[in-house]
């Protein structure tokens, strides 16, 4: 519904917490310029306390009435020397804006009322954070500290981002053949449920690992290519070296770059491996004889695009690259997507088991919200929508109608 009126409505949140960048600056106030009720309606949102007051009306908000009392105190609350008409179709959209404006600020900082909270307090399930092991090639595995944001992969030793040696090559590999043995050591680097964390390999190259992932990759990349094992989802900032390509193993794919930018979203329990790209130019295929029909066997991708590889298929479309960054910058985008697809998110985030009881709804659902939330407020959340409901048991969340 107002799927126009939510993007205006985050740009607006954005915008007040200081987010916006530069294309999104110019949207908004383009917006703002395309009308003066719009103007009008952001001069308003800006008034601290006009949003307070607004924000405990929205929190006892419990049927579609609402929407028609939010409008008629915007209109009233527009000062009389303007003069400016709000017409219905106009004064309909400001009101949806002014609503998910609320919304968001509502989801995002926690605005709910102790007197709702009291029953999901019982059941809250706080957020992820930073951690995730690293197996040595010897088969031993070195739990990663939380604390610190990265792990350094050098041929000598292992360090954090902050300098600090984790461990030193000679505890890994043991013998005359040492530096040989280095070269050919595999790594692993696996993030449980609820965990993320980075890495930096030992050309350079910058990997983001999200919940329940993994990455396996050599010590120290020695042949032709710099070639690595993907299964789960992770960011890459791929150091540029035109002699050795980079090649990302998921799943049926392989993806080949020189140096760029994306996203390689290939978890098990998802239909297609979805390869985001963000900067750059990368190819992407099929190994062996994964293809399927009569699709493509590669294509390549430019900036904006994403590949979809389905049951053997490769296709690719124009992308929101926001959305497919969004857990890597703090936050789930749910851009029209499914409530089982939503819902698989936060269970690989929030370490929870999701079941759904008969006839459950699975429209789609627009939204923006902070990672860093205990799942009561992201639940409250998803809640307003009023196509569903949640039940919170230990760490079993019950999605009903």
């Amino acid at each position: 519904m107002f799927e126009n009126e939510f993007d205006i409505a985050t740009l607006i949140s954005l915008q007040q917490k200081g987010g916006l960048n530069p294309t999104q600056q110019k949207m908004l106030d383009s917006w703002i310029e395309e009308d003066q009720a719009n103007r009008l309606l952001f001069e308003q949102l800006g008034n601290a306390e006009l949003v307070q007051d607004k924000l405990a009306e929205f929190s006892r908000i419990d049927d579609e009435a609402a929407w028609l009392k939010l409008s008629a105190t915007l209109a009233a609350a527009t000062p009389q020397t303007r003069h400016i008409p709000l017409w219905p179709k106009i004064l309909a959209a400001a009101a949806a804006i002014a609503m998910i404006v609320f919304g968001l600020w509502f989801f995002e900082f926690g605005g709910l009322p102790a007197s709702q909270k009291e029953d999901w307090v019982k059941n809250d399930i706080a957020p992820g954070r930073n951690g995730a092991t690293l197996t040595l090639s010897s088969g031993e595995v070195v739990v990663l500290d939380g604390s610190k944001s990265g792990v350094v992969i050098a041929a000598s030793n292992l360090k954090y981002d902050d300098g600090e040696i984790l461990k030193q090559v000679q505890d890994d590999v043991i013998g005359s053949r040492q530096s040989e043995l280095v070269s050919e050591s595999q790594l692993t680097a696996s993030t449980a449920k609820g965990q993320n964390y980075e890495f930096r390999l030992s050309d350079g190259t910058r990997v983001w690992l999200n919940a329940g992932s993994k990455l396996s990759f050599p010590r120290t990349f020695k042949g032709k290519q710099r070639k690595v094992l993907l299964t789960g989802e992770g960011y890459f900032e791929v150091a540029k070296d035109h002699k050795h390509p980079f090649v990302v193993l998921s799943g049926a794919q392989e993806l080949e770059v020189l140096g760029t930018h994306f996203n390689i979203n290939s978890y098990a329990d998802e239909r297609s491996v979805k390869t985001t790209l963000v900067e750059g130019r990368v190819r992407i295929g099929l190994k062996g004889d994964a293809q399927k029909g009569n699709g493509a066997a590669q294509m390549v991708l430019i900036p904006g695009e994403q590949g979809l590889l389905t049951d053997g298929q490769l296709a690719k479309h124009s992308v929101d690259t926001e959305e497919a960054l969004a857990w890597k910058n703090g936050y789930f985008r749910f851009n029209d997507e499914p409530i089982a697809s939503v819902m698989r998110k936060l269970s690989r985030w929030y370490n929870i088991d999701v079941v759904y009881e008969p006839g459950v709804s699975n429209e789609n659902l627009n939204g923006r919200i902070s990672m860093s939330n205990n799942i009561s407020q992201v639940l409250n959340a998803l809640q307003t929508t009023k196509t569903i409901h949640f039940k919170v048991e230990g760490r079993r969340v019950t999605v009903m109608q």
